[in-house]
């Protein structure tokens, strides 16, 4: 059985083993990635955070959203996604407010994914 493929790159894959191939290249690239997003996975604490805030690299991302999953959407530039998240304002940059909040109290800590050159970071946040 002949499928068709279309690639992001424009490329058209006619082939069912090739198609295959490329789905199992791509599911192990998603598990490599996965794993990889892990590793920069934890807890911080503010004063940890603050110079990532000071370049404006802090990314919110709401607690109903699991943060691996919002790291991998980014990562991978699911540009539909992301911007899906943005437009409800579960994935957004901190309001000054919460900055200010959150370097007055010591020791507060937030869930963090490092997905360079961002932090995202979920816990002690409010909803925007």
């Amino acid at each position: 059985m002949l499928r068709e493929l279309r690639l992001s790159a424009g490329f058209i894959v006619k082939s069912s083993k090739i198609q295959y191939i490329f789905t199992v290249a791509l599911n192990s690239f998603m598990s490599d990635l996965r794993e990889q997003l892990k590793t920069g996975f934890g807890e911080s604490e503010w004063q940890d955070l603050a110079p990532h805030a000071a370049r404006d690299a802090i990314i919110v991302v709401h607690p109903s959203l699991d943060l691996l999953m919002v790291g991998e959407a980014i990562a991978t530039d699911n540009t539909a996604l992301v911007s899906q998240w943005m437009e409800g304002t579960l994935v957004r940059k901190p309001m000054t407010e919460e900055l200010t909040a959150w370097s007055r109290v010591a020791g507060r800590k937030f869930s963090t994914l490092i997905v360079q050159p961002f932090v995202l970071v979920t816990g002690e946040v409010t909803d925007g």
